[in-house]
């Protein structure tokens, strides 16, 4: 005897197939357009973190403190055999000057940086511009 009030067994099971068929495909199409830029926008965050690291670095050891990049990577360092912190094998990382040379990225023993400006990193596709304004703390980043 066929059911008045409702749905059969399989007109319920083709509908949920039909409708797990159009939840799965955001999942299937999302994550690939998505996962660069959240990896790129992490590793931004990251820098301008390891930027106040420096800074505060800088202050509680009363040592000048240097940042600086190179290809896929980047240090803070007090000199060149006293690395603080090194991150590698950032996947297409590259920095360029803009008002402030990468090789006058430092803060004194005070907190404050020794110049302040801008400079560009890549971070795969996407570009950032950091600043780096006189004073403590003064350190801000926007994508590009």
């Amino acid at each position: 005897m066929p059911a008045k009030n409702g749905f059969t067994l399989i007109e319920m099971l083709i509908s949920l197939s039909i409708l797990l068929l159009l939840l799965c495909i955001p999942l299937i199409l999302f994550p690939s357009m998505t996962n660069n830029s959240f990896h790129s926008d992490v590793v931004a965050r990251q820098i301008k973190d390891d930027l106040l690291f420096a800074q505060q670095t800088a202050m509680s050891q009363g040592r000048q403190t240097y940042v600086r990049f190179n290809q896929n990577t980047y240090r803070v360092q007090f000199s060149v055999s006293e690395i603080i912190l090194q991150r590698e094998s950032i996947p297409h990382l590259s920095a360029r000057s803009s008002s402030l040379p990468l090789q006058s990225i430092s803060f004194q023993p005070s907190g404050h940086p020794t110049h302040s400006g801008q400079f560009f990193v890549t971070i795969g596709e996407q570009t950032y511009r950091y600043t780096i304004y006189l004073g403590k703390g003064m350190i801000s980043y926007a994508k590009q």
